[in-house]
């Protein structure tokens, strides 16, 4: 998992957003699930718990999970679509606390990342 970490003014981490790998779903799944059971009504339009897994151990679907030392407090999901002109990275669920400091975090990291 790749991590981006904020920290407070006395520079401990307060939260940190992980992009999980294939290789490491197993092991944060049932934190996701929580967390994707509270925002159902959002993501089922689309898409299945199992469809979700599978996109996400196929690498066609990214999960984001920020944590504080504590617990999992927020998952996100996330596609890359190809265009002739470019990628373009698509939100496409966002369920649990305090989105607004995922949502920079995700930025933070997307510059790092790109």
């Amino acid at each position: 998992m790749r991590s981006v970490q904020v920290l407070d003014e006395y520079h401990e981490p307060m939260r940190q957003l992980l992009l999980v790998s294939p290789d490491t779903l197993p092991d944060v799944w049932g934190h996701t699930l929580d967390l994707l059971e509270e925002g159902k009504e959002y993501w089922e339009k689309w898409a299945t718990l199992e469809s979700i897994y599978r996109g996400i151990a196929r690498g066609k679907i990214q999960l984001w999970l920020m944590n504080d030392e504590d617990e999992f407090l927020l998952a996100m999901l996330t596609q890359i679509t190809k265009s002739p002109k470019g990628s373009v990275l698509k939100i496409t669920w966002v369920g649990g606390v305090d989105v607004d400091d995922a949502i920079k975090l995700f930025f933070d990291y997307m510059e790092l990342w790109a």
